[in-house]
Formats: C-alpha cells, sequence, structure tokens
C-alpha cells in the first residue's frame, strides 16, 4: 500500500566472551583463545561515517535492533530476539517455519583473524564427519559492509550457513539461513544477506521492529525494552565514566484511535506518569506541594501533543546513581501513522533540542515498507 511520508524532515544526517543461544547449538560464540599470527589490528580502522537512512528495496522490510539492521522479505517477521549491541541472538520467520537465525557479539581482542574462526565456528556446525570438506565448501563473498564474509552451503540440514565481520563496529554475526524454495532462496542470498549492515556508534542507529521505526543519536546504545503488541518501548543511554548518564525512551502506543477512544490524551499522560508520582513531581511543583501536572502544548514535525517537565527531589537523588534530575517527555498523537509517541529524555537542557530533532527527524522512517499488520 502506497504511503505518504509521515512528515516533511528525514535524516540526512566479542576478548571472548559467550552467549546464552547460538543458531548452531553450540553455547560458545565468539572468539578461541588460541587466535593464528596474521591478524586485523583495530588501530587501523577509521570510523565509518554519518549515514542517512538506509534505502528499503521493494517487497522487503527492515529489522534492526541494538546496533545492526537487515532487509528481509515482507512475509518475515520477528520471531524473537533479545540482547543488546554488544552481543544477543534474533529468530525470524515467515508464517510457516523460522527461517533466520542470528547471534552476534563484540571482538574484545586488539588483534583478530575472522577467517579462522569462521572455519572454527563452520566445522563445529557440520560436525566431524564433515569439517574436512568445511574449506573446499566455503564461498568468501564480497560484500560491501564486512570485511570478512563467508558461506557454506549445509545440504544436509538444507541451510545455508554465513559467518561475518566488520572491522569498523569490531562485530562479528554468526547466521543460518533455512532453505525454501528456489525463488525465495535466491531472493534471501543476492537481495537479504546483501543489505546486513553493522551501524557504527558514532552514527545514529536506526531501529525497525514489528511497525515501530525510529532512530537513535550516536553513542546511545541499548539499556533495556518492554515489547507488547501494541505498545512497546526501548530504552538508550549514554553511559560516560564519572559523568551523569543520559537516558532515551521511545515508547509507540498503537492503534491511537483505539486508545483515545478509551480515555484522552491527557489521562494517557497522567495514567503513564502516575507510577513515577512517589520519585518524580512536575518540575514547578514543590516537594510537600499536591497538585495537578503542568503540560504545556506543543507542536512538532509529527503531530500535536503537550511536553512535561518532571524532576527527582534531591532528598531521593542518592538512589538515582548518576542519572539527571530532571527528565523532559512529549506525549504527541501521530495521526497519520495512527499512534501515540511518547518520548522521554534524560540530558542536559543544551543537549535536548538536538536529540529530539533527531527522534523526530526519522520517526517510522521504514513506514513504507511496513505492512498493515504483522
Amino acid at each position: 500500500m502506497m504511503r505518504v511520508p509521515a512528515h516533511p524532515i528525514r535524516a540526512r544526517a566479542y576478548n571472548n566472551h559467550r552467549t546464552r543461544t547460538d543458531p548452531i547449538g553450540d553455547p560458545r560464540i565468539l572468539s578461541d583463545p588460541a587466535t593464528p599470527p596474521t591478524m586485523t589490528d583495530a588501530s587501523d580502522i577509521a570510523p565509518a561515517p554519518h549515514s542517512a537512512p538506509p534505502t528499503t528495496p521493494v517487497g522487503m522490510r527492515p529489522f534492526g535492533w541494538a546496533g545492526w539492521l537487515i532487509h528481509l522479505p515482507l512475509t518475515y517477521r520477528p520471531l524473537k530476539f533479545d540482547g543488546a549491541a554488544a552481543r544477543g541472538s534474533a529468530a525470524l520467520g515467515d508464517d510457516r517455519a523460522s527461517r533466520f537465525y542470528v547471534v552476534w557479539g563484540t571482538v574484545r581482542k586488539r588483534k583478530f583473524d575472522p577467517a579462522a574462526l569462521a572455519l572454527k565456528r563452520f566445522a563445529k556446525a557440520v560436525g566431524r564427519t564433515r569439517a574436512p570438506n568445511i574449506q573446499a565448501n566455503l564461498e568468501l563473498i564480497d560484500h560491501p559492509n564486512f570485511q570478512y564474509f563467508g558461506r557454506v552451503v549445509d545440504r544436509v540440514v538444507q541451510c545455508d550457513r554465513y559467518f561475518a565481520y566488520c572491522a569498523n563496529t569490531r562485530r562479528v554475526f554468526d547466521m543460518v539461513y533455512h532453505h525454501d524454495n528456489t525463488d525465495a532462496d535466491r531472493t534471501f542470498n543476492q537481495s537479504a544477506m546483501r543489505s546486513l549492515l553493522s551501524q557504527p556508534a558514532d552514527a545514529p542507529h536506526y531501529w525497525s521492529f514489528f511497525t515501530n521505526s525510529f532512530a537513535t543519536p550516536p553513542g546511545y546504545a541499548y539499556a533495556k525494552s518492554v515489547i507488547n503488541i501494541g505498545d512497546m518501548a526501548v530504552t538508550t543511554h549514554l553511559p560516560r565514566r564519572f559523568r551523569r548518564r543520559r537516558e532515551i525512551t521511545v515508547r509507540q502506543i498503537y492503534p491511537a484511535r483505539l486508545a483515545l477512544a478509551r480515555q484522552p490524551i491527557e489521562d494517557w499522560i497522567k495514567s503513564i506518569t502516575v507510577h513515577k508520582k512517589l520519585i518524580h513531581k512536575p518540575r514547578h511543583q514543590r516537594w510537600f506541594k499536591r497538585g495537578g501536572l503542568r503540560m504545556d502544548p506543543v507542536q512538532t514535525p509529527v503531530g500535536a501533543g503537550f511536553v512535561i517537565d518532571t524532576r527527582v527531589p534531591w532528598q531521593l537523588q542518592m538512589w538515582r546513581g548518576r542519572k539527571f534530575r530532571r527528565t523532559r517527555t512529549w506525549f504527541v498523537h501521530d495521526e497519520l501513522q495512527d499512534r501515540l509517541a511518547v518520548v522521554s529524555i534524560s540530558a542536559a537542557n543544551a543537549e535536548l533540542p538536538d536529540l529530539i530533532d533527531t527522534i523526530w527527524a526519522n520517526w517510522q522512517w521504514a513506514a513504507d515498507s511496513a505492512p498493515n499488520a504483522d
């Protein structure tokens, strides 16, 4: 279905550790203590430039989470995903089966040989009997976003196994694609895998899952999330040693017409902030004073809404650690996308305009490729 752009503004702008899951059944995912002498030196890697929102090919939809992104067929949807930028796992598939599994992690060693680890991972995946034939069956792919990208076709299990390494982000991907029909397999290998992107930390991170898509400013990393049908929120933070911790929470409630039929947006604001009332207070309200929230009208590129400033009383600041006392929250009704946008930012006042501009400029950047239902 053709869509009108949501708004006129668009952005221009693994140390060996283990993970809980592995797509090929091994709890270990990343590097081995013994690495060959021919390595990649991290000091020779230049940071990647900032980029605009990636273009979605026709008939594809993006999935982006915690710093990586891929474009998949429209019939695919997330089945399970967990983890942060440093490591995590995801499973995606269509209505018939789980098709694509990925485990990612970050290389902590200064020097690292992705080819040696790839051979080890492929050999362990196929088993001892077929391991000696891995070198002969390994196909090296020239990928635009990865310095190493290897593929092995497993005809016994009927799947393709991939191992990729991005030198800019020092991130590795261990992936398995289970075969479908011939046309679907060709599309996945030629389009989906070519679109795989590891997003650098010094550039905005583009998120896309289910029907939600947004971008977070450079440097902000995944902290936590709450994913429910019709109500999804992701919190990112900017961890800096000996400095107060910045946080951004992006929450989307949809469909808005159903939510607003239950209660007006002013009541939604009160219900969302009520759980904070024992800790947070309206910025213009004294500690012992009782009263209503001060909601200032605001017009954003996404739509009209309200903005609220809250703060933590100094008596309770010790429980907050190095977090900012003040939080500014935008409650906006996005009529075009039929959702309520709730964006909370804890940062210095001087940083707020640039941060919120990044959010609004990339709001629902993948809306044109998202179908009506998941």
